[in-house]
């Protein structure tokens, strides 16, 4: 297996799995793929473990809302099945709503990955959520602002 071998985001097949996961693993790898992106590593995450050795398969990363109460169970999760990169799928839109909230949440994902390199691991924001949008300028007439980007809203 390669170092970074092609992988599968499981919440895609997250329908299949409860009809027998190990089997669903047997399948994707099955396919040729190497790894797998997990999305759920607080149930039972020997187990799964133990379903991702049987099917030779790696973990490249864990979507898991890290900055919560469970913050510490889904840590520990990734670190039993293996997972360096936790990335979190997504933050409320409140908690950019102002200086104020946007120092917080630097705070909380300092401290997350504080707690994650204990455990050998990496705290992530999928980078789509980082990016800033500028405000259209309400006090320009239309035609001022210039035609819209094809395939974009006007």
């Amino acid at each position: 297996m390669t170092s970074n071998p092609p992988a599968l985001q499981l919440y895609s097949v997250r329908d299949q799995l409860p009809s027998g996961r190990a089997e669903v693993l047997q399948a994707i790898r099955g396919f040729g793929y190497g790894a797998v992106e997990l999305y759920d590593v607080r149930t039972d995450p020997g187990a799964l473990r133990a379903d991702l050795d049987a099917a030779e398969l790696g973990v490249c990363a864990v979507h898991a809302r890290a900055l919560g109460e469970d913050a510490d169970a889904l840590l520990d999760g990734a670190r039993t099945v293996g997972a360096d990169t936790v990335i979190v799928p997504s933050v409320p839109a409140e908690r950019f709503a102002d200086a104020d909230a946007i120092t917080a949440l630097a705070r909380d994902l300092n401290a997350a990955a504080a707690r994650a390199a204990g455990r050998g691991a990496a705290v992530r924001l999928p980078q789509p959520r980082l990016r800033v949008f500028r405000r259209r300028r309400a006090d320009r007439p239309r035609s001022a602002r210039g035609r819209p980007r094809r395939g974009r809203a006007p």
